[in-house]
């Protein structure tokens, strides 16, 4: 299973999505079920891995083994922020 967000560094609510991973990871923790928590990046002038990096550390993520803040070049980033990129399928066991 994957949670998966894009994050914009100007964006106040950073904090806030980065202590839901946190608080979910743990409580995940032990079960059969693995969860990865993606991030994309999501604003062109934030996407350089030295960001992400602090990003990380600020947020203490650094520790979440199953934490994933994705960044690459413009035109990738442009590619993964296409709406038309991701297609979701439901899973067999859902209710």
């Amino acid at each position: 299973m994957v949670a998966l967000t894009f994050l914009d560094r100007s964006a106040h609510r950073l904090p806030l999505i980065a202590q839901e991973f946190r608080s979910t990871d743990q409580q995940l923790a032990g079960q059969d079920s693995r969860v990865d928590f993606i991030a994309i990046v999501a604003n062109p002038i934030y996407r350089s891995v030295s960001y992400t990096k602090a990003f990380d550390k600020q947020e203490d993520l650094t520790g979440l083994h199953n934490w994933y803040f994705l960044t690459g070049s413009l035109s990738q980033l442009q590619r993964a922020w296409n709406p038309t990129a991701f297609w979701c399928r439901p899973s067999p066991t859902a209710p």
